[in-house]
């Protein structure tokens, strides 16, 4: 009797599938403990975090009812401490949730107010984002003109970033080498 076997590629997957399931399940145990340690000493800052980690599971797991109630509390903790950066960042959380719900008006503000922190306090990241996002808005909306500026934002922050990243490794590397020549002329 002949035995058909799964083709290796679709053991790999059920096991990759298995694994991140796993993962995903620890994941979650682990945030939702930190969440409530976090009450029990009423770190702010950290429930924010918590929250917004939940978010991110649940939106992992297709569970955009509960990513949205996630965000949605991370962002008002967020307003409270009043950090600039993760308020921005939390805006942009809910701005994604509400563009998978079709829900664009919604979205459209919380990315627009996200744009406008990250341009206040010069972060190229949260700025990539948002425009990324308002660049999706933008083309269902049909405003097309706004979409390609959107777009050029978006691919401008992009570079940026990767240039920075660039210059970082460069450096890294030139210190690298200077150290050794140093150190190998010591010795």
């Amino acid at each position: 009797m002949h035995i058909e076997r799964w083709p290796k590629c679709k053991k790999k997957k059920f096991g990759t599938t298995t694994e991140v399931k796993a993962k995903i399940d620890s994941a979650l145990f682990y945030c939702q403990k930190s969440y409530l340690v976090r009450i029990e000493i009423n770190d702010k800052k950290g429930i924010g975090y918590s929250l917004n980690n939940l978010g991110h599971i649940s939106l992992l797991i297709n569970n955009l009812d509960d990513a949205e109630k996630y965000f949605s509390e991370s962002l008002q903790i967020r307003r409270q401490v009043n950090d600039k950066k993760d308020l921005a960042f939390a805006l942009i959380d809910v701005g994604l949730i509400n563009l998978q719900k079709n829900k664009i008006n919604i979205a459209e503000k919380c990315l627009l107010d996200a744009h406008k922190i990250a341009s206040e306090i010069g972060f190229p990241e949260i700025i990539k984002r948002s425009s990324h996002l308002l660049y999706q808005i933008s083309l269902k909306k049909g405003s097309y003109e706004k979409a390609l500026n959107y777009f050029k934002l978006h691919i401008l922050m992009r570079d940026s970033i990767q240039n920075q990243d660039i210059k970082k490794e460069m450096l890294k590397q030139q210190f690298q080498f200077e150290y050794k020549s140093k150190a190998s002329a010591d010795s």
